[in-house]
């Protein structure tokens, strides 16, 4: 994995010869640096709850990926990256009522 000289990297992209398992490391490591920002940038009010719920997070990123990368054919996969991508964008987008919904309905039930 490449983390600030990339002349190889650059080339092995220009060549298609990157491959998935290759790129996979990239995708969990993103996953892992905004999981971490988002620790670091909890507000200082935070509980216990929300630390347990970021690192929760963070396991359940790594091991969705993983899961998700495994069931696209691991090493014998093909296009797993854009899949993910592209994938991810629309369960994201189905998911957002969810998101909405439920600190929405929480407050209907605390009378607020």
């Amino acid at each position: 994995m490449y983390f600030f000289r990339y002349a190889s990297l650059k080339q092995q992209l220009r060549e298609r010869a990157l491959t998935q398992r290759q790129a996979l490391p990239y995708l969990i490591g993103t996953g892992i640096l905004i999981g971490i920002s988002n620790l670091i940038n909890t507000n200082y009010d935070a509980n216990a709850y929300d630390s347990l719920n970021e690192y929760l997070n963070i396991t359940v990123f790594i091991i969705g990926t993983c899961y998700a990368y495994a069931e696209n054919g691991g090493q014998s996969g093909f296009d797993f990256i854009q899949k993910y991508i592209v994938i991810g964008w629309i369960v994201t987008w189905r998911f957002i009522p969810v998101y909405i919904g439920v600190p929405f309905l929480g407050n209907i039930k605390e009378g607020q």
